[in-house]
């Protein structure tokens, strides 16, 4: 049977569109079920979380985000919110906690009624002389630093109490004041250097320290960016002495000739320099500046 060529070409030209756009149709559906796929894995992702206060635990009500002591930001995941202790998150210490003594206590949080320039930390231990400090406040009000503590002594009481540096108002009336314990020192202590993030001056690099009756050795390791150790040092603690028993360190670290030379890591570990969970492990930061003349 002829037909006509006009015709027979509209009509296949008909068949041809019409599986086109059958064709267009399940490519559309396929699209859209894969979209739909897509979005079901992409809300179980962290990177959709992305902004989403529910998701960002490492941020406050106002949305800016949390630091930690050295003011990095705090993971997400990570136990957010802080105690809020009258107008201040607390980051250190933690509020009814025991720390061990030491020679240094760290100190921060962040005032969240407003922005200070400037905090004035006090700590207060029952018979004994207070510690004031004044410390910067970064942009989100946060701060941090450390105290230098003269009499290292377990206390049953003690309490830090932070004012607005700039504020008038009576001692009484601080922005938060946090109490705590001070509990027996750990089997290890760092005394010298005094402060993290030191500037070390010289050719050499003492680190002093005491140990706990029972520990016989420590190992004390310098370490350069990247966790490279530069030297490691194993040494003998003295004889028990003085009220508390405890032992003495030290060690010398001939430091290389390129001055300045950056941020240094101190780590000391008791017994054979393999910490395991019931060991303490410190690390301080140091920076290696120019040599004095």
């Amino acid at each position: 049977m002829s037909q006509d060529p006009e015709t027979y070409a509209l009509r296949t030209g008909g068949g041809r569109s019409a599986g086109l756009i059958a064709l267009a149709f399940v490519g559309l559906v396929g699209l859209v079920v894969g979209l739909g796929w897509f979005g079901e894995t992409s809300e179980m992702s962290p990177l959709a979380a992305v902004g989403s206060p529910a998701a960002t635990p490492g941020a406050v009500a106002d949305g800016s985000p949390a630091v930690d002591l050295a003011g990095s930001p705090i993971p997400a995941g990570a136990r957010w919110p802080d105690p809020v202790v009258g107008s201040i998150a607390v980051y250190d210490p933690q509020p009814g906690a025991e720390i061990p003594a030491s020679v240094r206590l760290g100190v921060s949080g962040r005032v969240l009624t407003y922005r200070p320039s400037e905090v004035v930390v006090r700590l207060r231990v029952p018979g004994r002389r207070d510690i004031v400090r004044r410390l910067e406040t970064g942009p989100d009000g946060s701060y941090s630093g450390w105290l230098a503590i003269a009499d290292p002594r377990p206390a049953a009481e003690a309490a830090i109490d932070v004012h607005d540096g700039a504020s008038t108002l009576a001692p009484s009336r601080p922005l938060g004041t946090i109490n705590f314990r001070i509990g027996a020192p750990g089997s290890v202590t760092i005394d010298q250097p005094v402060e993290p993030f030191a500037e070390i001056t010289t050719r050499d690099l003492v680190v002093e320290g005491s140990a706990a009756a029972e520990v016989g050795t420590v190992v004390v390791r310098l370490e350069a960016r990247g966790n490279r150790v530069i030297e490691r040092i194993k040494v003998a603690t003295t004889d028990p002495t003085g009220p508390d028993g405890r032992r003495r360190y030290r060690a010398v670290f001939e430091l290389p000739a390129l001055h300045p030379n950056g941020t240094m890591i101190i780590e000391v570990v008791p017994g054979d320099g393999v910490p395991d969970p019931d060991q303490d492990r410190l690390r301080i930061a140091v920076v290696i500046g120019p040599l004095a003349p």
